[in-house]
């Protein structure tokens, strides 16, 4: 779901923050693990989804030509 892919998405990018700013050092391993586990999965919804969108708009384009 949209809800479910925005969530998973927030994860990586606190995860980021975290590394990028905080403690890059003091990683949690099992945080890593389970970030890297689901990688694949968050993605494939993430791309499905802007598939989805970019259809949709493409759509909408060629319903605003036809008027």
């Amino acid at each position: 779901s949209e809800f479910g892919t925005v969530q998973s998405l927030r994860e990586y990018l606190g995860f980021r923050h975290i590394v990028r700013n905080i403690y890059g050092f003091e990683l949690e391993t099992e945080r890593v693990e389970d970030l890297v586990q689901g990688y694949s999965q968050v993605w494939h919804c993430f791309e499905s989804e802007v598939r989805q969108f970019v259809q949709g708009l493409r759509e909408l384009a060629e319903r605003l030509e036809e008027c």
